[in-house]
């Protein structure tokens, strides 16, 4: 073991009418007597995983920005100590995504992980203080890496940007037999117009609506020549709520 681990232990006892008792108990583990400590001076940020459809906090900077980190050598009580040869590594996580087809499983995300070293510095971390590092980063998954020694490395991942990930700019995740619906600004007031353009793969007919958590509130036919096309939607006065949003129905073939 070469890094810090939380230790969760949880333990049921069922009862004769079948609810049980649970108890859990979270441990701290250190491989050693001091561990590096890394504190991103950046803030998280809800950053949405199309693979498991759910959210999770992630430092995340700016893309084409500065990452800068406080570093700190520590024991278990938290008392800072000193350290002269902290090796810290700035790690791109590259993931190139691919999709893949089968009649089982239909469409499926995979990609091809490589861990590319960007850069290596050597730095001190006085007694009782912190060191600052910043890195130059672009966008996409990154980590950063201290080790104190062969067998001691602490780490934590962070992003660079976060648009990089969204499914309208043409980076994303959307599937290939899938429609994409980009709006042209983040909100509207009653009686302006949206004009969202709809990008196809394939040219089609089907249907494009004005949804919400009560019901369909606008539909419209919809013909998308090959490449895509735009689409002036009014925001009528009715819809003055906060629970709209559009989407696209392919016509059923017979």
């Amino acid at each position: 073991m070469h890094s810090p681990l939380n230790l969760i232990l949880q333990a049921s006892l069922l009862e004769t009418g079948g609810r049980p008792v649970t108890r859990c108990a979270t441990t701290a583990i250190w491989p050693a007597a001091a561990l590096p400590g890394i504190r991103p001076l950046f803030a998280n940020k809800a950053v949405y995983d199309y693979r498991s459809d759910s959210y999770h906090d992630e430092p995340t900077v700016p893309e084409n920005s500065l990452a800068e980190f406080d570093l700190v050598y520590a024991n278990s009580q938290g008392v800072k100590l000193a350290a002269d040869k902290l090796v810290v590594r700035l790690i791109r996580e590259r993931r190139d995504y691919y999709w893949s087809f089968s009649d089982s499983e239909g469409w499926q995300s995979r990609y091809d992980a490589k861990d590319l070293q960007e850069d290596e510095r050597v730095i001190t971390v006085p007694a009782s203080g912190s060191s600052k590092v910043g890195f130059p980063v672009e966008w996409g998954s990154y980590r950063l890496e201290v080790q104190a020694d062969e067998k001691i490395v602490s780490s934590v991942r962070f992003k660079a940007g976060y648009d990089w990930q969204d499914n309208t700019n043409g980076t994303g995740a959307l599937r290939p037999d899938q429609v994409k619906l980009k709006l042209d600004k983040a909100a509207y007031q009653l009686g302006e117009t949206v004009h969202l353009q709809v990008e196809s793969p394939t040219a089609g007919k089907g249907y494009l609506m004005v949804e919400s958590s009560s019901g369909t509130l606008w539909w419209q036919p919809l013909t998308v020549p090959q490449g895509g096309t735009q689409v002036d939607v009014p925001v009528a006065d009715s819809w003055q709520r906060h629970d709209l949003y559009f989407s696209h129905r392919g016509a059923r073939r017979r």
